[in-house]
Order: C-alpha cells, then sequence, then structure tokens
C-alpha cells in the first residue's frame, strides 16, 4: 500500500480533520492466557477489581478470540482483520521458515487514532512482530517492554530501551514432553511484587496514561500484561486458595471419542496427570489472576485520580485463554475448546454505558479496532472483518447483531489449519488435519459430545457447514475455494450443508 492510499484511508493530506469537541480517551488492558470463567465470579477466581469495572460498566457473556494463539490474535486486534489481510499465521516463536511478520503495508487503529489527533502508547507484551515496534504501528511511546525478540529487540536497544526480567521462579509441579528437558508448569514467583513484571508493566501504564492527560489531547494508552506470571503467582495469592475445593472439571475425563486423535496425543503429552493436579493446577492458576487483578486496580485508581475517568472508555479484554487442565490440557494448541476461544471483556464508558449491564451478544477480539475508531470519530480500518460493538454499548439486547462469528487458525507450532463457526448455541470445528467437531454449547458445555463424529444425517451440522462457507466467503478466506474447484483448500474435505432458517 502506497503513502497516498493510506492517506486515503485515514482520510488526512496533512492534517487531522475536523473532529467532535470532546472525544473519549481510550484506556484498555489486557490479560493474556486468560480463560473467560476468571473473572466476574464465574469460578473460584477472585477479581473483586475487574468484577467492580463489570458492576460500572457492560460484561459481554459471549466474547471470543479469533485464534487462540498470541501473534495471530494481536495482529488481529490491530488492524481488525483476519490472517490473510494482515500476513502473520503463526507464532514468532517457531522456526523462519514459517513464522511471518505482518506484511509491511498494514494499518492498524494507533496510526489512525494518531492521525486524528490522539497521543497513543503501548505498554507491556508485545509478540506482534519480531522485526519491527509499536512505534512502527501508530504509537509514539512505549513502556515496560516484555516479548520483543530479534529485529524489535535490537531497535529497543538501539533507543536505549531497557528490559527488565521478572525474579526467580520457583517450580512445584515439573513436567516434561516426550522430547525435551524437564519444565516448570506451575510454581511461586520468588521476591516482592513490586519486582514482578505485573507491577512494572502496571506501573509504566499509569506514568503514562497520567503524562497523556495532563497534557490535554485525547489519547490511547494500552496496558498488555505479561504471559509470563500464568500460573506463577506470589505466594500471598496462592495461599488464598484451597486447591482441593476447587470443583474438577467434567471435561477432565474426556476420553477423545470421535474427536480429533491429535488432542489425545496433546493430553498424553505432559504425562499422568491425576485430578488433585488440576486442582492445584487451578490454584496456581487463578491466583495468578488476582495478581493481575491488584494491578488492574491500581491502574483504575490512577485513571480516578487524573479526572478524566468519566471521560474514558475503559476496555479490559484478553488475547487468548488456555485449557489448564480442561480435556487434560494445558498450554494453549489446536484445541477448538471454550478455554481457549471465549474471552472475558469488560467495556466502562460512563454517561454511555449504564452500569451493571450484560450482553449475550456474539463479539470478538478484533472488533476492538472498529469500536476505538468509531467512539473517536477517526476513519475506519480498510478491512472491516470485524465490527464496531458501539451500538451494543447503549442497547446491549438490540435485536439486529451478528448471530455467527468467524474463528481462524493456521497452527501453532505445527501447520494445522483450522475454521470454527460458532452460533448462539453452537459450534463447528473444520480441522483440515483430522475429522471435524461440532458441539451443542448449551447442552454440552463442557464440549464432550462431538456430534460431527455421529452417523446420520444431521439438520444441525448440515446448517453449521453452510455458515462456515457463508463466513468464509465473505471475509474472503482463501480456503473457501470460492469459484475453484477446491482441491488444495476446503472444499477437499468440507460438505457445503444446507443452511436453515433459524439456528
Amino acid at each position: 500500500m502506497n503513502r497516498r492510499r493510506f492517506l486515503e484511508l485515514a482520510g488526512v493530506s496533512g492534517v487531522a480533520p475536523a473532529q467532535p469537541a470532546k472525544r473519549p480517551n481510550i484506556l484498555l488492558i489486557m490479560g493474556d492466557n486468560q480463560q473467560w470463567a476468571t473473572i466476574a465470579n464465574r469460578s473460584a477466581c477472585r477479581t473483586p477489581n475487574l468484577n467492580r469495572l463489570a458492576s460500572e460498566g457492560l460484561l459481554f457473556e459471549r466474547s471470543y478470540t479469533n485464534a487462540a494463539v498470541c501473534s495471530p490474535a494481536r495482529n488481529a486486534l490491530l488492524t481488525g482483520a483476519y490472517n490473510w489481510r494482515f500476513g502473520t499465521y503463526e507464532q514468532p516463536d517457531t522456526p523462519a521458515s514459517v513464522s511471518n511478520d505482518p506484511f509491511p503495508d498494514v494499518v492498524t487503529y494507533a496510526q489512525l487514532l494518531t492521525r486524528a489527533g490522539y497521543r497513543c502508547g503501548y505498554n507491556g507484551k508485545w509478540h506482534t512482530s519480531t522485526k519491527r515496534i509499536p512505534l512502527d504501528f501508530g504509537y509514539r511511546e512505549i513502556g515496560a517492554p516484555n516479548r520483543y525478540r530479534d529485529g524489535a529487540a535490537r531497535r529497543l536497544r538501539e533507543l536505549g530501551i531497557q528490559v527488565d526480567h521478572e525474579p526467580p521462579r520457583r517450580p512445584v509441579r515439573t513436567v516434561s514432553w516426550p522430547g525435551s528437558e524437564p519444565f516448570g508448569l506451575w510454581g511461586y514467583t520468588d521476591g516482592a511484587e513490586e519486582q514482578t513484571e505485573l507491577f512494572r508493566v502496571a506501573e509504566a501504564g499509569i506514568k503514562m496514561l497520567k503524562r497523556f492527560a495532563a497534557a490535554g489531547d485525547p489519547w490511547l494508552v494500552e496496558i498488555h500484561f505479561p504471559e509470563a506470571f500464568r500460573a506463577w503467582p506470589i505466594r500471598k495469592y496462592r495461599e488464598r486458595y484451597d486447591a482441593a475445593a476447587i470443583p474438577v472439571a467434567k471435561s477432565f475425563q474426556d476420553k477423545f471419542v470421535n474427536k480429533p486423535a491429535l488432542q489425545r496425543r496433546e493430553a498424553e503429552s505432559y504425562g499422568p496427570m491425576s485430578a488433585k493436579d488440576f486442582q492445584e493446577g487451578r490454584a496456581f492458576y487463578y491466583a495468578s489472576f488476582e495478581q493481575l487483578d491488584n494491578q488492574v486496580g491500581r491502574v483504575l485508581q490512577a485513571l480516578d485520580e487524573t479526572g478524566q475517568a468519566a471521560n474514558t472508555l475503559v476496555v479490559f479484554a484478553a488475547d487468548h485463554g488456555a485449557p489448564w487442565g480442561a480435556h487434560r490440557m494445558w498450554l494453549p494448541c489446536f484445541a477448538p475448546y471454550e478455554e481457549l476461544y471465549r474471552i472475558p471483556m469488560i467495556v466502562r464508558w460512563p454517561g454511555r454505558v449504564n452500569p451493571g449491564t450484560k450482553s449475550r451478544h456474539l463479539v470478538q477480539l478484533h472488533d476492538l479496532g472498529h469500536t476505538f475508531l468509531d467512539v473517536a470519530g477517526a476513519p475506519p480500518l480498510p478491512y472491516r472483518h470485524g465490527s464496531s460493538f458501539a451500538p451494543l454499548l447503549s442497547n446491549p439486547d438490540r435485536a439486529s447483531w451478528r448471530d455467527m462469528i468467524l474463528c481462524a487458525w493456521y497452527g501453532q507450532n505445527f501447520l494445522l489449519s483450522q475454521r470454527t463457526v460458532v452460533t448462539r448455541s453452537h459450534k463447528y470445528v473444520f480441522n483440515a488435519f483430522d475429522f471435524d467437531e461440532c458441539y451443542h454449547l448449551e447442552d454440552d458445555p463442557d464440549e464432550m459430545r462431538n456430534i460431527a463424529g455421529e452417523t446420520g444425517p444431521s439438520a444441525v451440522v448440515d446448517d453449521l457447514r453452510a455458515r462456515l462457507y457463508e463466513l468464509m466467503e465473505r471475509f474472503e478466506d482463501p480456503f473457501s475455494g470460492q469459484g475453484q474447484s477446491g482441491r488444495f483448500m476446503a472444499p477437499r474435505y468440507l460438505p457445503r450443508g444446507r443452511r436453515m432458517n433459524a439456528q
């Protein structure tokens, strides 16, 4: 994309367009590897500050990531698009032959907000590009950098930006994969809370938002908490949980009947795990997110101290979840389950969002950028794969809203393509590497019964296949095989199905 085309998309020609007198500030706080169930008293996890945020704003009950893996999810967030429009399909941790950096001409919401007069700053985990840094994507300041690799890390050193390191850890549960050395799956982080990466990222964000608030211009401050803390809390948080009192998920007994064989292989790769392991692992997992919640409280208090909370749109979300014992899996992988794809999402905007409201509508991570630009009165992103959910802020139950969403996944550590459609009641998963899955989320919330693997015709399964193709074609997914024989794409294995009137 050339500069002229970018300026056309941004709606500028060297001068910021006229804007409403009072545009909202935007504060985005991001968790990592965080399940939907970790907030709002949905589990044993204690998050008083996030619960308070939800009581003061809108809590989404059906919020999903685009892909349960960091880099593709984070690039979807930035661009409001699916992988084939921003170019990142895999993690940067994979070999260079299969790891892709974002396209050089991607347009991000931060670029468009900056050109519309916003002051944009980024704090914490990056994991978005190994070559470029937030300054190359529209942000103007960086704080507390985390997960910068290769060329991006060199750029930071050239700018004189220091990267601190997490205090020492002490494993409690050690495992090893069939071909790996033993490693800690959960345990304690030693040292004072003020020495942790969570504290450091929050502190950088607090200083940035106070500085931005004093400058007078509308601002965007993002605080991305690192994934390194996941299940590695400091001791005082872990001591608040009685592991024996934590319920063992029904899915921990999954036998993987009529499911892709790779799921059993993934579960078995951690070695024998007992119900007690599940409970202990969840206790450490929940404790780490209570520790994160404490830092969220500090950030919200700092916002109050600026006097600008009334004109600030606050969003809390996560890039993706993690199984953490569900289906006997632990780290994010190819599994399509709710623990990986369903994420927490809260929006607070005083005067625009009624306190304590909830919405059952389907929203996704890549809706956020479209929403930010909408409420800021800025030009839209070029690819409308996501949607602004600004209409839901004032009317969470509005009748006109999407009834299905698409999740697109290209693999994590291995190239394994997967497409998922989620509706109000069901989920259908096309696994290009194995047989497909379909779950009735209302009757089978633990996703134990794969109705796509059962014999005989099914109108529901046919409907979901038709919906999946509909979404793939709407968003120009190259795997849809639209207008082609499909030899190298989804039609090779995926029947098209028949759309029902309602589902």
